[in-house]
């Protein structure tokens, strides 16, 4: 027994993927994206305890 990494593949059928392919016209023909800053360790809450669009997709 070794450990390995699992492959971190795209799930095609996940809720992530879902939302990409949803909006993948859209966001091909006009500027739309969140560009997030670097991730804030300190300050407000608002800032600071916000998780990723993918988690945040995974787990509606």
């Amino acid at each position: 027994m070794k450990p390995v990494i699992r492959k971190a593949l795209v799930e095609l059928d996940g809720a992530p993927f879902k939302y990409f392919a949803a909006k993948r016209d859209k966001w091909a023909a006009e500027t739309c994206y969140v560009y997030p800053g670097s991730i804030q360790y300190w300050g407000p809450s608002e800032v600071c305890d916000q998780p990723t669009k993918t988690l945040q997709l995974e787990h509606e």
